[in-house]
């Protein structure tokens, strides 16, 4: 799976202490995180296992999208200032930009059985494609002269939201314009071999 999320915090001492910001990243392997991409015009192709993250843009309905969900248990009784979801960009066809926004799903799903229809087996989403909030945190251009460099978006109101209770942590979704031409980009999942380059 994928995920390096680079996180900005404020820990909150005891009284007669000093409170400090700091940086903590996270990014686990395949065994803690969960990510997929889902591919429209393929409503049961599961991509769980595979080592590539796939965003894919287009005006035929043949879009890609990655999805990933990463623990937070190192953020408890911290406060979230900022946070960046990072990925290592592997391929691109296109010098034309795919924009690129991110926003945080709101039905939970299993890494082995998601795909474009269903969030698990037997149980659809209710909006195909992943159901989302209406709202995006951020969005990024990928295009192919960004391959082999981290690209990230901005996460942080995300994050504030799973921690003060207001949406579940289902993970989130990068979702690509819907315009021509088609173009495609791969990001490293968190089952590539090579710590660095896993998700953030």
């Amino acid at each position: 799976v994928w995920g390096v999320l680079v996180l900005s915090g404020l820990l909150l001492l005891p009284r007669g202490g000093h409170a400090g910001s700091y940086v903590i990243t996270i990014q686990p392997d395949a065994t803690v995180t969960d990510d997929s991409y889902l591919r429209e015009g393929a409503l049961g192709e599961k991509n769980g296992t595979k080592p590539d993250l796939r965003l894919k843009a287009s005006d035929d309905l043949s879009n890609r999208h990655p999805i990933i969900k990463i623990p937070l248990t190192a953020l408890a009784g911290k406060s979230v200032v900022q946070a960046w979801l990072k990925l290592t960009q592997s391929a691109g066809s296109s010098s034309t930009p795919i924009a690129a926004r991110i926003y945080p799903l709101s039905e939970s799903w299993l890494e082995p059985e998601v795909s474009w229809g269903s969030r698990q087996s037997g149980m659809p989403w209710t909006t195909p494609g992943g159901t989302r909030g209406a709202l995006w945190a951020s969005r990024t251009l990928v295009a192919d002269a960004t391959i082999g460099s981290l690209v990230s978006w901005q996460v942080g109101p995300i994050l504030q939201s799973w921690q003060l209770g207001a949406i579940p942590n289902d993970g989130m979704i990068i979702e690509a314009d819907r315009t021509a031409p088609k173009r495609e980009m791969a990001f490293h999942a968190s089952e590539v071999g090579t710590a660095v380059e896993r998700p953030q």
